[in-house]
């Protein structure tokens, strides 16, 4: 069974809270790809590194989102999202990767 590329990869500084700003923080988020109704029996495998390093981190998990902490502040981060059947319920290939979307944990300095 093929499943589509998550939609709408999205990043954000600091959980999406706009008021609070925490150093090295991103909130990740995508929307469910079109599983042609295998609903919550998606598990999704993000990719995520430094812009311009040679090696990156996998995380594979079944939620939509993800709160990721002790990234290098003000060092740009690409990150890329694929998914595919659970493998309990169905099986199949991951899906093509998302577009690879950039952001920058925050730097907090004293005044801020």
């Amino acid at each position: 069974m093929r499943v589509r590329e998550p939609r709408r990869l999205q990043v954000h500084q600091n959980g999406g809270v706009q008021k609070v700003v925490k150093q090295g923080v991103l909130w990740v988020s995508w929307q469910e790809p079109d599983t042609g109704g295998l609903g919550s029996k998606v598990e999704y495998r993000l990719h995520f590194g430094p812009v311009n390093a040679t090696s990156h981190t996998e995380l594979v998990m079944k939620e939509t989102q993800l709160n990721l902490t002790d990234l290098r502040p003000a060092q740009p981060y690409w990150f890329r999202v694929s998914a595919r059947p659970d493998g309990r319920s169905f099986s199949g290939p991951w899906s093509p990767w998302s577009p690879d979307s950039i952001a920058t944990p925050p730097l907090v300095t004293d005044g801020c």
